[in-house]
């Protein structure tokens, strides 16, 4: 893995070291006063570049553990393969390689207690030499379909004895297999997930549920507006790619419904963002209008794909629920004073590494004066955690059989749960959308 093209004008300097870990050596031990190029390099070494030497690092060390595995494997099917004179084919081999030693006069068997265990060592070192790439990429891939083999074997045991039908207990780890395939993260809440899939095997309905980001385009300058569009990552590549979630998420109900469960999906569009946490900057009424048009172009979408997927903004959802408002205000005092202890102790430092980084995030955009951003990023980030508090108890109050697919981290996640009471409710949560 070469170093990574972000260094601007002293790539070509970066370029003269074979690998990120001399590159970085190198700038470590170089005086800051020898060029101003290497004193930029210096102070502005791009995460991407330590991100590059870290991946290295642990490819490598992946791939020296796949190997031992690979060896291990090697000798034990040597050991498992009978050979008349020797017992085995390994045994045959450490023999062999003792006898040649012996006829070379080796000089290192003199200064060796047991002889044979020294002809085992090379034996071991000779067969892990001839183990290359393709050798890897093999065991690797027959390790892996062991374990699918594996899991599939344990899911259906499972199914059948909680189903007692083995047409549905085959659906039931089909389901599960479809899920470990396309996981971002693990299921959060799984004895739930199973109880939901199980029920739906049995006739019940399951309702799928997620939240939809919007659009956010900034001009680093003061400004920042939303796109309907929902193809305008075709233009901007660092947009998100719209229609391929709501594909994702389609597909997976479509999927759930091939192995005989009746599902509906239910996406909300994330508008609170704007009209209650203002999370990225002042709501105007062009923005409110984008955003009523971001909307229908979203529902416009999924009707063409699929007549069981339903879109709406999540104020639609939550706005008239009294335990919304009662949270929202409950969280809020909860963020802004931090004065039950036992509630600091819990989430104070979540809080500030997300404050942190919101931080950063609303410096970076110049939405406010310098003087304001931090207040600001405050702000905005007490209203955020109050106001998915408060959606995630209305989320935990829709039914029984709700399975969540969410299009983000677990740990942004995480403030769904902040009441107490929502953590015991909350449903399953699906990582599978990219």
């Amino acid at each position: 893995m070469g170093l990574p093209s972000t260094l601007g004008p002293f790539q070509a300097l970066a370029n003269q070291f074979a690998t990120p870990e001399q590159f970085l050596q190198q700038i470590k031990t170089t005086p800051t006063t020898d060029s101003e190029g290497i004193k930029w390099i210096v102070d502005n070494l791009s995460n991407q570049t330590r991100s590059a030497i870290r991946r290295q690092l642990q490819a490598q060390q992946e791939k020296d553990n796949l190997k031992k595995q690979a060896l291990a494997s090697k000798i034990n099917g040597l050991k498992q393969t009978p050979s008349t004179e020797y017992g085995d084919s390994y045994n045959q081999l450490t023999c062999q390689k003792l006898d040649q030693l012996q006829i070379q006069k080796d000089p290192r068997l003199a200064r060796q207690d047991n002889q044979l265990a020294f002809a085992a060592t090379l034996v071991k070192q000779e067969l892990e030499k001839q183990i290359d790439d393709g050798e890897l990429i093999g065991f690797l891939t027959q390790k892996i379909q062991r374990q699918k083999e594996k899991k599939m074997e344990t899911w259906f045991r499972q199914g059948q004895n909680l189903l007692k039908n083995p047409q549905k207990a085959a659906a039931f780890a089909s389901i599960l297999f479809k899920i470990e395939q396309r996981k971002k993260e693990p299921t959060w809440g799984r004895k739930k997930l199973i109880k939901t899939l199980i029920a739906g095997l049995q006739g019940e309905k399951i309702s799928l549920v997620s939240i939809l980001c919007c659009i956010n385009i900034y001009d680093y300058q003061g400004k920042y507006g939303l796109d309907s569009d929902l193809y305008a990552y075709q233009q901007k590549p660092q947009l998100p790619n719209i229609p391929s979630i709501l594909d994702q998420l389609i597909d997976f109900r479509q999927l759930l419904e091939l192995y005989g469960i009746t599902t509906d999906l239910f996406i909300y569009i994330a508008d609170t963002e704007y009209t209650q946490v203002e999370k990225f900057g002042p709501t105007t009424p062009e923005i409110l209008g984008t955003l009523k048009n971001y909307t229908n172009n979203v529902r416009d979408y999924t009707a063409v794909k699929d007549n069981q997927t339903y879109v709406d903004p999540i104020s639609e959802l939550v706005d008239q629920d009294i335990e919304y408002q009662t949270i929202k205000a409950a969280v809020l005092r909860q963020v802004t004073s931090w004065r039950n202890s036992d509630f600091a102790n819990k989430w104070y430092q979540p809080f500030e590494r997300y404050f942190e980084s919101m931080n950063e995030r609303i410096g970076k955009r110049g939405i406010f004066p310098k003087s304001q951003v931090r207040q600001k990023s405050k702000e905005i980030t007490q209203r955020r955690w109050a106001v998915n508090a408060a959606e995630g108890a209305v989320l935990s109050s829709l039914g029984e059989n709700i399975l969540l697919l969410s299009t983000e981290t677990r740990t942004k996640d995480q403030t769904y749960v902040i009441d107490k009471n929502t953590s015991k409710r909350f449903p399953a949560v699906v990582y599978i959308i990219n």
